[in-house]
């Protein structure tokens, strides 16, 4: 099953500029830019995976894959918002 939107699944760039996921605004599209960290026990993240940021949490985030898994890159990771 599909939850997001059909326009998401074709990527396109809000802005050029790189930022900290911990300055993303809540409920954005990100993607991440840099192979980042995750907890131990956590999934290896695809390269270009789009996710949605909720909020931070400690360290790690709390984010949403397509399929609804969460995810949980580190707060510092680099990311683009996408559109």
């Amino acid at each position: 099953m599909r939850m997001w939107p059909r326009s998401l699944l074709k990527i396109r760039r809000l802005k050029s500029t790189d930022m900290k996921l911990y300055d993303v605004p809540r409920g954005s599209y990100i993607i991440l830019k840099e192979d980042t960290s995750v907890p131990p026990v956590h999934r290896e993240l695809k390269e270009r995976e789009v996710l949605k940021f909720h909020r931070i949490d400690g360290a790690y985030s709390y984010c949403v894959d397509s399929e609804g898994n969460t995810v949980h890159p580190a707060a510092w990771s680099e990311v683009e918002i996408v559109d």
